[in-house]
């Protein structure tokens, strides 16, 4: 019960952030790429996934594109991990310091 009540909180949470642009969301695409990168998939494995392209997915990195909440736990499947992950601050802080050390 409580993970269909934190599923909800986060699908809602992404909802409200999609209507304000995203602001918030640069972080969680940058999470998704370094687990991509640092799990060796490839970007056409995950647009594949997805049902589309490599491309499609290189221009959501690249802020190009924006980034669905369908197409974020499509994503989490392609990569075999949980949504929640992407989601994560402390993750994206971390990642932040090894990129600038």
């Amino acid at each position: 019960m409580l993970s269909l009540y934190l599923d909800y909180k986060l699908s809602v949470t992404l909802r409200k952030e999609h209507r304000n642009g995203g602001e918030h969301m640069e972080y969680v695409v940058k999470n998704i790429e370094a687990l991509r990168k640092r799990k060796g998939i490839t970007k056409t494995h995950i647009g594949t996934y997805c049902g589309k392209t490599g491309a499609w997915y290189g221009d959501i990195v690249k802020g190009r594109r924006r980034v669905y909440l369908n197409d974020v736990f499509l994503i989490a499947d392609a990569m075999d991990e949980d949504v929640k992950l992407f989601f994560n601050q402390k993750l994206s802080d971390s990642l932040n310091k090894n990129k600038s050390a």
